[in-house]
């Protein structure tokens, strides 16, 4: 049987073998590739060898069939964008009998109709990245269509069944099929077969509210990611759901699954963030990504509106200002592109911020004789916009993706109308408007090792916005109308911007070289074709130049180990939760359990919430293989450390804090390779209290790994509210916003070929208390009402944390971001006067929300093209004020009070402090 099969395919027509040398020579190079990967299974038995025939000689034929049925054109004639390098120096081709006259080898001539997208651009680089990008997608899609047809055909539905039975068996995964989708009980989707097939999409979290999107599953050797699912929208004062992350795509080729929605938040509550896009393929001899698109980010969720003030009653005739509205989601980052020919996913959009509530209108007086009517409330700040996701990170020769835009800043609730007042005295003035919030401080550049530049310094938060002074009120049909009251001066702008961290010094030269005998080896010289530089065009962008960087070097070879480890740590878990491993590991580990408390190979176990911070902590991973355990929070608020890895594995993430509770450093990655964990959240803080400080990342493990991103720091408390005025003395100032808590380090790169973890941001300020109400003098005849007080200031953002250390040939890590400074609270209203008064003054429009940030462009590729920034959102329109209370008909009215002065300007962010210099060699 086995020698007809070989028969068979040594027979084949020689029309089909004309159409196979008219593929290109990148197909040619991708059909050596799968050679080589798919060359174990050559001795398999003849029927599954069927199979494999079945999958590729179709696709290889409809490719042929496509590029032979059209008539060519060349759409790229006149632009060479290798002009001038000389391929012969790479490698001499001369002994392997390819000459010149090969077609397998021949450039392929395009065809105008079917690919009229890929035509020269007038940009050279962009001819390297996005042409190719998309030559590769039209022959990939193609194929990719005709292996799903096989999964869903009766053939490849019985056959699959004998194929794919030892792999499940062994490690619940087929060897040819798609991977299952998400479900409510198990979010998550399941991971597409080890030879070939797609990711299971995410569950769709609609419906269910706040419910957080599921991961998109990953794709084998063959397919593409897993689409992630959207979060649901949040209920009334809930948060929308985060999107789930789109899966990675195929390890030879497949494109990343596009991240998924964050769900619109409720009433008052903040919208989900965007989920982050999926990686392209990655290459199977481990030089990172290869081919295949980076999967999009998906786009944050939009805040929800303010809740509406409460309208004044008999015996509280002030109405209530509008609740705030929620900030908009943060946009998912893109994924990262493929090594060759692929480009970057765009970052998602930022989501809109929430209007604010409208304030409540004030008490209507004028069938109570000689009382005062009620102060329309206050309308609600807009919410903040959410900020665009960063692009994705551009391959070898493929381009970044853009930065999603930043979102709109929410709209101001409208300010409620003055109730109609009684005949009296003048009304008490306005309290002066809260001053507006500092500006966080920029986040600190990370410290520079041997041969990498130093960190990003944070950007200062931006200074609140002064309160808005209260409309007049009027007098009723026989009472003459109160004059207008003045409104309040908007806060200046800051004086002095934050200034940019001071560059770290250059490390200092490594001693000089020892004397020492060696043994001779192949010397690398001009002489030597095969590892003699290419040369390029004078005319080549800077971009498309080979990296002559030690530190660009560190970061391309580690992404070459993160290719290598990332699929050989994901078999590794898979056989510690495989029935195999669960019965023998028991047996393996039981010597080390017993004399140090720790398996040979296992993961170790998550902290205990609740409890002491001991027991908070996770535990270790195995002594050779396993990861280390997450940290939980303990009873005060602290977040527990994450648990370290021994030999080979990740360290575990830290537990978040609570309450102001500073969150868990990460663990340790393993000693030979790992990553470390990331650092746990810092908690936001109560009323008048200081956010938590963010836990620092782990650090890598001493050769190879990551170091670990570290956490956010908590945002600070709410300002107290002031207390109200008495017939002695004004209502009193409202309490200052909490700070904001620093971000946590980054977890130091690995020795050898390695990047620092960034820094994590900086919390943002609590917003400043209201002032307290002046006193209400309305059942005294002829005094004036008290004036309110001044509301308090708004708390300081949160530094950002220090990126991490780089290695020998490592990069340091960036700084986080500075918080944001608090709000100002709002001034306190004036005092209602005795009879005779004039009507109540209407509430102040609230600010508008700020405009999110744009998103940061995509990391530049070794030979790709930047992508674009996004754009800022806009910021928020301000409420308009209340309208005026009307008085009542027996008296004359008094005239208006004076409209508070608005709050001066935040001072801008401080640069953040200098990177310290590397150490000698």
């Amino acid at each position: 049987m086995a020698h007809q099969h070989c028969s068979r395919r040594n027979t084949k027509p020689r029309t089909t073998k004309n159409r196979r040398r008219r593929v290109s020579g990148l197909g040619s190079g991708a059909a050596a590739v799968l050679a080589a990967g798919i060359s174990p299974l050559a001795c398999a038995p003849t029927a599954r060898a069927d199979i494999i025939d079945l999958i590729v000689d179709p696709m290889i034929d409809a490719a042929s069939a496509a590029a032979g049925a059209v008539p060519l054109t060349d759409p790229l004639t006149g632009v060479d964008p290798l002009a001038g390098v000389n391929l012969g120096s790479l490698v001499d081709l001369s002994g392997l009998g390819l000459g010149s006259g090969d077609p397998a080898l021949a450039v392929p001539s395009l065809p105008a109709d079917a690919l009229a997208g890929l035509a020269a651009p007038l940009d050279p680089a962009a001819s390297a990245d996005s042409v190719a990008a998309n030559l590769v997608q039209a022959i990939w899609l193609p194929l990719h269509g005709i292996g799903e047809a096989y999964i869903t055909s009766p053939v490849g539905q019985f056959a699959d069944q004998f194929i794919n039975f030892p792999f499940l068996l062994l490690f619940h995964r087929d060897l040819i099929g798609n991977g299952v989708a998400g479900t409510l009980s198990d979010p998550n989707g399941g991971p597409g077969g080890f030879l070939f097939g797609d990711g299971g999409a995410g569950y769709d979290a609609a419906g269910h509210a706040g419910m957080a999107g599921g991961d998109g599953g990953p794709a084998g050797l063959i397919g593409n990611g897993g689409a992630g699912g959207n979060g649901g929208d949040g209920a009334a004062g809930q948060a929308g759901g985060a999107g789930g992350a789109g899966g990675t795509g195929g390890f030879l080729i497949g494109n990343g699954g596009p991240g998924g929605n964050g769900g619109d938040g409720g009433v008052g509550g903040n919208g989900g963030d965007g989920g982050a896009g999926g990686a392209a393929g990655h290459f199977i001899f481990g030089f990172g990504n290869f081919f295949g698109n980076a999967g999009a980010g998906g786009n944050g969720g939009n805040g929800g509106a303010g809740v509406p003030g409460m309208d004044g009653t008999a015996t509280s005739p002030g109405a209530t200002g509008g609740g705030a509205g929620g900030a908009g989601g943060a946009g998912g980052a893109g994924g990262a592109a493929g090594l060759l020919f692929s480009l970057g996913g765009n970052g998602g959009h930022g989501g809109d911020g929430g209007a604010g509530g409208a304030g409540g209108d004030g008490f209507d007086a004028s069938t109570v004789a000689g009382m005062n009517g009620g102060n329309g409330g206050n309308g609600g700040n807009g919410g903040n916009a959410g900020a665009g996701g960063a692009g994705g990170v551009g391959g070898l020769s493929g381009g970044g993706g853009d930065g999603g835009a930043g979102g709109t800043g929410g709209a101001g609730g409208i300010a409620g109308t003055g109730g109609d007042a009684g005949a009296g005295a003048v009304g008490g003035n306005g309290g002066n408007g809260g001053a507006g919030g500092n500006g966080g401080a920029g986040g600190n550049a990370g410290p520079t090792g041997y041969t990498h530049p130093v960190g990003v310094n944070g950007d200062g938060g931006d200074g609140g916005d002064g309160g808005a002074g209260g409309a007049p009120g009027t007098g009723t049909t026989p009472g003459i109308g109160g004059a207008a009251g003045n409104g309040g001066a908007g806060g200046a702008a800051g004086t002095t911007p934050g200034g940019g961290g001071t560059a770290g010094a250059p490390g200092t030269p490594g001693a000089a070289s020892r004397t020492g005998v060696g043994l001779s080896g192949v010397g690398a010289g001009s002489a030597d074709p095969v590892l003699a530089a290419p040369s390029l065009p004078s005319d080549t962008p800077a971009s498309l130049a080979a990296p002559t960087d030690p530190a660009a070097l560190g970061s391309l070879v580690s992404r070459v180990v993160q290719g290598i480890y990332l699929p050989l740590h994901g078999l590794g878990e898979a056989y510690i939760a495989s029935p195999l491993g669960k019965l023998i590991d028991p047996i393996i580990n039981a010597p080390t359990q017993l004399l140090y408390g720790r398996g040979l190979i296992d993961n170790g176990a998550a902290g205990i919430a609740g409890g002491t911070l001991a027991q908070a902590n996770g535990a270790p991973g195995g002594f050779i293989f396993g990861d280390g355990g997450a940290g939980a929070t303990d009873a005060a608020g602290v977040g527990g450390a994450g648990g370290g890895a021994g030999l080979i594995g990740n360290g575990g993430a830290g537990g978040a804090g609570a309450d102001g509770g500073a969150g868990g450093a990460g663990g340790t990655g393993g000693f030979l390779i790992g990553n470390g964990g990331p650092g746990g959240n810092g908690g936001d803080g109560g009323i008048g209290m200081n956010g938590g400080a963010g836990g620092a990342g782990g650090n890598s493990g001493f050769f190879f790994g990551l170091g670990g991103t570290g956490g956010d720091g908590g945002a600070g408390g709410a300002g107290t509210v002031g207390a109200p005025g008495t017939a002695d003395f004004p209502g009193t100032a409202g309490g200052n916003g909490g700070l904001g808590g620093p971000g946590g380090a980054g977890g130091n790169a690995a020795h050898l070929f390695s990047v620092g973890g960034n820094g994590g941001d900086g919390g943002a300020g609590g917003a400043g208390g209201a002032g307290g109400d002046g006193f209400d003098a309305s059942t005294v005849a002829g005094m004036n009402g008290g004036n309110g007080g001044a509301g308090g200031n708004g708390g300081t953002g949160g530094a950002g944390g220090v990126g991490g250390e780089g290695g020998l040939l490592s990069l340091g890590g960036n700084g986080g971001a500075g918080g944001n400074g608090g709000t100002a609270g709002m001034a306190g209203s004036g005092g209602d006067a005795g009879a005779g008064a004039v009507g109540g003054n209407g509430g102040n429009g609230g600010a508008g929300g700020n405009g999110g940030t744009g998103g940061n462009a995509g990391e530049l590729g070794l030979l790709g093209n930047p992508g674009g920034n996004g754009n800022g959102g806009d910021g928020g329109v301000g409420g308009a004020g209340g309208a005026p209370g009307t008085g009542t008909i027996t008296g004359s009215s008094g005239a208006a009070g004076a409209g508070g002065t608005g709050g001066p300007a935040g001072a801008g962010g401080s640069g953040g402090t200098p990177g310290t210099p590397g150490t000698p060699g």
